[in-house]
């Protein structure tokens, strides 16, 4: 980035981890894009784009959390793409009466838990609250065309109604 550091071969700063991964600091002197470079439309809404350009590549809205626990895609690899799923977001739109939150899973295929492990949805109980799979191991793994990601809800969620929106974040390439 002009006028900033630049380490690793991005623009983030370096803060040394204590487990031994990789460097990183405090150092925030590198300048950040105009406005209008931080924001990603889709659907009408307005996503923050990370500065290493990952965007909405799938989704999915209104998803029952109440109803019987299930598989729902959220994304298919395009022919002749891979793709990296960085993170998934759940935003409550709706919630009645929710005591318990559902659990869920995010994986590819017959294999639900190959992105994100099964785990409770904590917080995502009332409307206006989201829950977000992070970038985490998982999450490294590169899909290939035709692969379909999806969200297993192995518990429903607990109350009268509850319905959420669904994004995935990640990388498309050739």
């Amino acid at each position: 980035m002009p006028g900033g550091p630049v380490y690793g071969g991005g623009p983030f700063p370096s803060i040394r981890s204590s487990g031994g991964g990789p460097a990183y600091s405090a150092d925030t002197s590198f300048s950040a894009p105009a406005q209008s470079d931080l924001f990603s439309r889709h659907a009408g809404r307005a996503y923050p784009i990370s500065q290493v350009g990952y965007a909405r590549i799938g989704g999915k809205d209104t998803l029952d959390l109440i109803a019987t626990p299930a598989s729902t895609p959220l994304y298919a690899v395009p022919a002749g793409k891979k793709a990296v799923i960085r993170y998934i977001v759940l935003r409550c739109t709706e919630a009645t009466a929710v005591t318990a939150a559902a659990f869920a899973s995010v994986g590819v295929g017959a294999s639900p838990e190959t992105i994100y492990e099964d785990q409770q949805l904590l917080g995502l109980t009332v409307s206006g609250k989201r829950f977000v799979f992070p970038n985490g191991p998982g999450s490294q793994d590169i899909l290939s065309a035709g692969e379909v990601l999806s969200l297993t809800i192995s518990a429903a969620a607990e109350g009268n109604s509850q319905a959420v929106d669904v994004d995935v974040f990640g990388d498309e390439f050739n």
